[in-house]
């Protein structure tokens, strides 16, 4: 599920996707089905754990982890503990 504007790298994420996600989530469930579902675009150490509630067990994250604000160990390291 892209959660941005396709196009370039930094964009903050459409809230209202997480809604896609959830009735993505709900419609899998209901045929019994275990698929992954990935959200790609503006994932940040704000909103990971949004994601992976609303159904998400792939998360694609570009920016927030080669960008700036930390090597890429510390990036990684600060969404990995928001999804503890």
């Amino acid at each position: 599920v892209m959660t941005i504007n396709p196009g370039w790298g930094g964009q903050v994420m459409i809230p209202a996707q997480l809604e896609k996600v959830r009735r993505l989530r709900a419609a899998f469930d209901a045929l019994g089905s275990h698929a992954d579902i990935m959200i790609d675009g503006g994932v940040k150490t704000s909103n990971a754990a949004q994601c992976a509630a609303a159904g998400a067990s792939i998360l694609v994250c570009g920016s927030s982890v080669y960008g700036p604000g930390g090597s890429v160990a510390e990036n990684l390291a600060g969404l990995r503990a928001t999804l503890s």
